[in-house]
Order: C-alpha cells, then sequence, then structure tokens
C-alpha cells in the first residue's frame, strides 16, 4: 500500500507520513508499541494518549492535542465542503489552498485583521507546518488575547517545535481567562512532563480531575496521575 489511513478521521496519507495531515493523529506504525491511539467520538479531532509503561512514562515528542473547540468548528467546516480527501502529509487540499491564498490577499490589505490570522493559523496547524501556524496565530493574539481556544493552539504549535517554554507560556495566559478549561489543563500536564517537571504535570492533571472529572481527558489523566504517584 502507498498510503496510510488516518484511525481517527479516516482520510488517506502517504505511506511514510508520520501524522495525519487532515487531523494531526499521529500514525505510529503496528509495530511500535509505545503509544495507545484510541478512536474520539467525532471525526477530525484527535485523541492521542500516551503510553505510561509499568517503571517510566516514555515522554514523546508527538502531537497530543486532544482538538479543542477553535479546532473543531474549523474541521467541520472543511468536512461540510467536502474537503476530507488528504494530500501528502504537509501539503494543503487545493480547495484549502486557494482558502489561504485568498485570506492571505485579504490580509495585505487588512494585517491586523483578527479573523483572517486565526484563519491562516488554522490552515496551517492542520498540515502540519506550524512555524508558519505560530506566525498568524501570535499575530491574532496580538490583537484579541481573550479566546483561550486559540492560545491554546498557539501553545500546541509551540510544543510541536520542542518550543516548551513558550507553549506553557501560552497555555497558561489560556487557564487565566478559563481556568476550568480541559484542554488547556491535560496539554498543560503534558507540556510539564516532557519538561521533566511531574510535580507540575500532576498539578495540571489534578485540577482537571477537579473541574471536570468525567471527560474523556480527565479519564486518561488520572491514569496518568496514578501511575506517576506509584512509581514514587
Amino acid at each position: 500500500m502507498n498510503t496510510i489511513q488516518c484511525p481517527a478521521c479516516g482520510a488517506e496519507n502517504t505511506k511514510d507520513a508520520r501524522f495525519c495531515s487532515q487531523c494531526g493523529e499521529p500514525l505510529q506504525k503496528a509495530e511500535n508499541n509505545n503509544t495507545v491511539k484510541e478512536k474520539s467520538g467525532s471525526p477530525g479531532s484527535t485523541n492521542s494518549m500516551f503510553y505510561l509503561a509499568a517503571t517510566v512514562i516514555a515522554a514523546l515528542l508527538i502531537i497530543f492535542l486532544i482538538i479543542n473547540e477553535n479546532r473543531q468548528e474549523y474541521l467541520a467546516k472543511l468536512a461540510k465542503k467536502g474537503m476530507t480527501q488528504a494530500p501528502p502529509a504537509g501539503q494543503a487540499p487545493p480547495a484549502l489552498m486557494q482558502k489561504v491564498l485568498a485570506a492571505k490577499a485579504a490580509l495585505e490589505k487588512d494585517p491586523k485583521n483578527y479573523e483572517l490570522n486565526v484563519e491562516l493559523g488554522n490552515n496551517y496547524f492542520d498540515i502540519g507546518r506550524f512555524e508558519q501556524a505560530i506566525q498568524y496565530y501570535s499575530t491574532a493574539v496580538s490583537v484579541n488575547a481573550g479566546n483561550p481556544s486559540v492560545l491554546i493552539d498557539l501553545g500546541v504549535s509551540y510544543y510541536n517545535v520542542k518550543d516548551f517554554d513558550n507553549a506553557l507560556k501560552y497555555m497558561k495566559q489560556a487557564l487565566e481567562i478559563n481556568p476550568g478549561h480541559v484542554q488547556g489543563l491535560y496539554n498543560l500536564g503534558i507540556v510539564y512532563f516532557n519538561k521533566g517537571d511531574k510535580n507540575g504535570a500532576l498539578q495540571a492533571w489534578e485540577k482537571l480531575l477537579e473541574v471536570n472529572p468525567g471527560s474523556r481527558e480527565a479519564q486518561t489523566a488520572k491514569k496518568f496521575v496514578d501511575q506517576i504517584k506509584s512509581q514514587r
């Protein structure tokens, strides 16, 4: 086979792709036992969880995000327009590329337009071009820093270029606006853990368990918390 089907959204990707270019789901080989992937309840959202071994937690630099409201709404719009077939990893489908070009043209006349910068950030995020996503999300945040979902997307983009400090910065900023943001707390714990700060990770995940214990993020975080504590 020359393609790999994404387990989360069903899109076809090139055989050597590491992540789905449509939804961001890691495309691990079947023999790789370091991660466990579970399908989420709706197409287009990512539910990539870490496998916690009995003696050590594998801190893998993968796209971990459970797509928040901003991403879900955007991907739903693409699905309605028939943009469900994924191109090769890192490349935009033709219809999406047309949207990118149109948004860039409009942005030349209004470089600080919040909606256009968020749209372009979303576009580049969804094809794994995180450096470009950072550029547009940062401009959007400079205009309006009040949307926690956009701040989290910016933090996740930084995470994916291994800039953990800025990832933490924007996730914390999002949580200042909405302290109970489920994806923000879950992702904050992941970033802390990958920085080697287990106490920070525990604090974020335990807060998540307090504010929304029934969420799928909290259910996964509970396993992380239990296994970290069992290793002490």
